[in-house]
């Protein structure tokens, strides 16, 4: 124990008759002793349990009785670290997972202080507990109001140990933030954010999948959040400010700046010069084809990879692949060279380019017209001559007998 010190006894007692259609409010009975010149800025957490001992469900107001004036108490709810305002309770079911919370305010005087905290159905009270708190300093000593003072001096801040982040357009930017009182009072906040036209900013308590807007914290609390932003697909690539802000009832608003360094993302089409996607081959020869690659997006892409999906047989042939590097803003000339082998069948075929860009496929797809080559004709041509000319010395031989 330290030179100052402060004993507090705790006494519950439950202050209304049970009924079988009402909440039962129960609490330990223990008694503690706490060194002011080092007492919790967060203040003190009770043991308390809500039962429904019904089979129906209850809702129930809380409120608090009485108490001293000046002092912080309510219901609390301490996992989540927020204020209870009121209860539900599922039929026969117990809930602990409350405490009764309070904070000894500077310079308390040595005396018992009584807190009585009830449930309310409307204005019909179902059940209550009462506290009695004894606070015995020993004579001579310094009052605690300088230590307290110290760990709260008033207000609150907004913060976060990285406040500098890079991202891309449309992606999700993540920053880790705390929002801490330093008030011996109960607040309230509002959270919101200054972003440019179409940005997005969410506030979600670390560790929780819930969306918040608003919160309370007791004296000295604090919140974790993960605070997320979302510039859209179509912001301008460079270094942006966005500035977080809580607001709290009679207190200065608290605003907190955030740089994001914006890249562009890549944004490649592929086309040809004339846009048609036709072209013909004659079977046994080769044909080129000039490809455009446009990176019309924001960043540049490196080591560009083309897969050529074509007829069996056929023979497709990339002048580059990959293309090391297409800046931003920049269009690559792809020559792609095709043969179709001899014995191919005349018709049209499809030849489809394919490449990946941020996950997503790019390709092109082409409408091959096969034709025979010429050289087909002439021996066609000479067989047919050789067939006339073989008929007609037939016919002749025929003639003379």
């Amino acid at each position: 124990m330290g030179a100052l010190a402060a004993a507090m006894v705790f006494h519950v007692v439950g202050a209304s008759a049970q009924s079988p259609q009402q909440i039962i409010v129960t609490a330990t009975l223990f008694s503690v002793e706490v060194d002011t010149f080092d007492p919790p800025a967060e203040g003190y957490n009770l043991d308390i349990a809500l039962i429904n001992p019904t089979s129906r469900l209850i809702e129930a107001d809380v409120r608090l009785v009485e108490g001293p004036d000046g002092w912080q108490a309510s219901l609390f709810k301490r996992v989540d670290a927020l204020t209870v305002n009121r209860v539900m309770l599922p039929p026969g079911s117990r809930d602990t997972s409350l405490d009764f919370h309070f904070i000894v305010p500077p310079g308390t005087e040595n005396g018992d202080y009584v807190f009585r905290l009830g449930l309310f159905d409307g204005d019909r009270l179902l059940d209550d507990v009462e506290y009695t708190v004894t606070v015995a300093v020993p004579p001579g000593s310094k009052a605690p109001v300088t230590a307290i003072e110290q760990v709260l001096p008033g207000g609150f801040e907004l913060d976060s140990r990285f406040s500098n982040q890079q991202g891309r357009l449309g992606e999700r930017i993540s920053f880790a933030v705390t929002l801490r009182s330093r008030d011996v009072r109960p607040l309230s906040f509002t959270l919101g954010a200054e972003v440019p036209p179409g940005w997005r900013v969410t506030y979600k308590p670390s560790f929780q999948d819930t969306l918040v807007g608003a919160l309370s914290l007791t004296g000295g609390g604090s919140q974790n959040f993960d605070v997320e932003v979302v510039p859209p697909s179509n912001a301008e690539p460079g270094v942006q400010t966005v500035v977080l802000r809580a607001v709290s009832e009679g207190l200065d608003p608290v605003d907190l700046p955030l740089q994001i360094e914006l890249s562009g993302v890549p944004d490649v089409r592929l086309t040809t010069e004339s846009g048609r996607l036709t072209a013909k081959v004659t079977a046994g020869d080769a044909t080129d084809l000039a490809v455009l690659v446009v990176n019309s997006g924001g960043e540049a892409v490196d080591n560009l990879r083309f897969l050529a999906d074509a007829p069996p047989s056929w023979t497709v042939t990339l002048g580059e692949n990959p293309i090391p590097r297409i800046e931003a803003g920049e269009t690559f000339h792809l020559a792609v060279t095709i043969e179709a082998p001899e014995e191919t069948i005349p018709g049209d075929y499809n030849l489809r380019l394919v490449t990946a860009v941020g996950g997503e496929t790019v390709d092109l797809q082409f409408r091959i017209t096969a034709i025979r080559s010429s050289a087909f004709g002439f021996i066609g041509i000479a067989i047919i001559i050789a067939v006339v000319g073989g008929l007609a010395l037939l016919f002749a031989r025929l003639g003379r007998r």
